[in-house]
């Protein structure tokens, strides 16, 4: 709706929509299954964002762009408009020394929907991992039974919510201290924390695969039991077969160099710049009613 709005206030100026995370009704009833905070959220968020006339906003823009080639195919099926990748800026630090011992981390919020379930049931089959849980959830009552499951193993931190720009350095140090990065999540666009994780060397763990991250770039975990989604063995195997032969190692650099040569700041930056000075460059679509 935000969309909307901004075009009735300045219809004579140049609007572009940049998708993170279009949703279509598979999505939908994902959230609706394992809410963040309440089903009813979930139907207000579904009214605010998917109501015609934001369909109708996003096909008058000036431009659709999104931030992952496989979402192109999935914007034109949701709102019937032609969209471009355009890649989300990241920051590609120096090589950094890795942690001395086996270390997986979880960058990611703790609401059902995200399954973190999935990572915590992980850390009783590998004793010899260390195990990095990162992040928050809006409900507390899912957060005190996580923690009343999961909370006395020995190999588990519990790293809580980082903020990466009140604290830059630590949101660094944690993704230059794990070798593979976890992601179990029933639905996704292109995470940042792929991206970012991948920028620092990272290998990609995940029951989810946009844009071929993370079959190339570490282990897509499939379905292998007919379930819904994949579950905590299937987890497992792919943890094992990335640790096995220091796998995670490859796949992180081979991560890292892509990142480096399609996400990096700089690279990046310079597409957006284009891309307005396109737009500039060409009379405004019609945003009038």
């Amino acid at each position: 709706m935000i969309t909307v709005f901004a075009m009735r206030a300045m219809p004579l100026k140049r609007h572009v929509v940049t998708f993170r995370d279009p949703r279509n009704w598979d999505d939908w009833v994902k959230e609706f299954e394992k809410p963040a905070r309440s089903k009813m959220q979930v139907v207000s968020n579904w009214l605010f964002e998917a109501n015609s006339l934001v369909k109708r906003a996003v096909r008058r823009a000036d431009g659709v762009y999104s931030i992952g080639h496989y979402l192109v195919p999935k914007i034109k099926g949701i709102y019937d408009v032609d969209s471009e990748f355009l890649p989300t800026p990241v920051d590609v630090p120096a090589a950094r020394q890795k942690a001395s011992v086996p270390t997986v981390g979880w960058l990611a919020r703790w609401d059902p929907v995200k399954r973190p379930e999935i990572f915590l049931q992980l850390v009783e089959k590998f004793p010899d991992v260390q195990f990095k849980f990162a992040g928050s959830a809006l409900d507390q009552e899912w957060v005190r039974h996580l923690k009343d499951t999961y909370g006395s193993a020995p190999n588990l931190d519990w790293v809580g919510r980082i903020d990466q720009f009140r604290d830059p350095e630590a949101h660094s140090a944690f993704l230059d201290d794990a070798w593979i990065m976890v992601n179990a999540s029933t639905k996704e666009a292109m995470p940042n924390a792929f991206i970012e994780a991948a920028a620092h060397g990272c290998a990609i763990l995940s029951g989810l695969d946009p844009d071929n991250f993370a079959s190339k770039f570490g282990y897509y975990v499939e379905r292998t039991h007919g379930s819904k989604y994949p579950d905590s063995d299937d987890f497992a195997r792919g943890l094992k077969w990335l640790l096995e032969e220091r796998r995670w190692q490859e796949r992180g650099e081979l991560a890292r160099n892509h990142v480096r040569e399609n996400f990096e700041t700089e690279v990046s930056m310079r597409l957006h710049i284009q891309m307005y000075n396109h737009h500039l460059n060409r009379k405004p679509a019609a945003k009038t009613d």
